[in-house]
């Protein structure tokens, strides 16, 4: 018998641990070649991936928040941020956002409670799902739009995997698509342009 604390450990270990296994077959996938408007989709995904990426690192440190399955969940998270932001930036090639043209800004008061940081993650990942469900209607170039598909599978696991931790429903229904101007403006509140005249 499995208690339902039990059986939410194991539902988060499994949803985003079990993601990280490589496929033999994705080493066949053809590269993205983005065609016009193509490229905002993969630049948002760069930028909010790595957003996102430093999320995951910064919740992982607090101490006194997580069980061990709990905070190895996170960590598996984070690698596969990793992989995402590599996968994205190899496709935009010299389009691809540089980490140094931006600092991330994560709220301070997020991460004082892990009910405030659960809340921000699940707000990260929703942005990603919502821009990549469009990403997958709209994107012209078939190679791009298979990326985009496979991040939506992977970051609606990892959105779910914060419900669970949260004690929320895993299971949200259909995705809405999330207009990537209005999600930009979203994503500008966590960056901060470096190099750049402020006046």
């Amino acid at each position: 018998m499995i208690d339902r604390a039990g059986f939410l450990r194991l539902g988060v270990a499994t949803v985003v641990g079990g993601a990280i296994v490589p496929s033999a077959a994705s080493a066949g996938l053809p590269n993205p070649v983005p065609v016009g408007d193509d490229e905002g989709f993969l630049q948002f995904g760069a930028l909010a991936e790595r957003v996102s990426l430093v999320y995951y690192r910064r919740a992982v440190k607090l101490r006194g928040v997580w069980s061990g399955t709990e905070r190895t969940a996170l960590q598996a998270a984070a690698r596969q941020k990793v992989t995402h932001v590599q996968q994205l930036t190899a496709a935009l090639g010299a389009d691809a956002p540089s980490s140094d043209d931006y600092s991330v800004v994560l709220p301070d008061s997020a991460f004082r409670t892990r009910a405030g940081t659960l809340s921000l993650g699940a707000r990260l990942e929703r942005l990603l799902v919502g821009v990549y469900v469009s990403g997958a209607g709209f994107t012209a170039d078939s190679a791009s739009r298979l990326l985009l598909s496979r991040l939506l599978a992977n970051d609606a696991q990892h959105l779910a995997a914060l419900c669970a931790l949260d004690r929320q429903p895993m299971v949200g229904g259909l995705p809405e698509p999330v207009d990537l101007a209005a999600a930009g403006d979203l994503l500008d509140q966590l960056l901060k342009a470096n190099g750049y005249p402020t006046t």
